[in-house]
């Protein structure tokens, strides 16, 4: 009978140990995911339409709430200081070649998050703030691995 727990327990164990490493690998995968410049805006593909030089906010359009009024406020704010700015509800990607899933991931992390979008320079990002825009507009966003936000 003794015999028989402790080889229920080993199968346990080696059971526990196997997902255990499996659930590793997979955050491995997920930080060598899409990459990030400095101030936090993931690699996108070509926008179709989209002037180069020109950031693009997107959101939805006469919205009531919060997230839209910062998007309003946003365009208004680079205008004023003569960042050429589009305010838009909706952007259209140019697929060249069937996307990889980095590249689907890159999209995804940008457009599934809160409002407004930003596009700048082939780079977006979800609710960034005044700063971080004009400095990616400015060309100040170097490219890193992950980022944070």
């Amino acid at each position: 009978m003794r015999f028989i727990h402790v080889v229920v327990l080993a199968a346990i164990s080696y059971a526990a140990y196997s997902y255990w490493d499996k659930s590793k690998e997979r955050t491995e995968f997920e930080v060598s995911g899409p990459e990030y410049s400095d101030n936090g805006f993931a690699i996108l593909p070509g926008v179709l339409d989209q002037d180069e030089g020109t950031v693009y906010v997107i959101a939805p359009p006469n919205c009531p709430k919060e997230s839209a009024r910062r998007a309003r406020q946003l365009a208004k704010d680079l205008d004023d200081q003569g960042i050429p700015v589009v305010e838009t509800n909706k952007v259209n990607f140019s697929w060249k070649e069937r996307p990889t899933s980095e590249t689907l991931d890159s999209v995804n992390s940008v457009m599934k998050g809160e409002i407004p979008i930003v596009i700048v320079n082939g780079r977006g990002k979800a609710n960034p703030l005044l700063e971080e825009v004009v400095a990616e507009y400015g060309g100040a966003g170097g490219l890193s691995g992950r980022a944070d936000g």
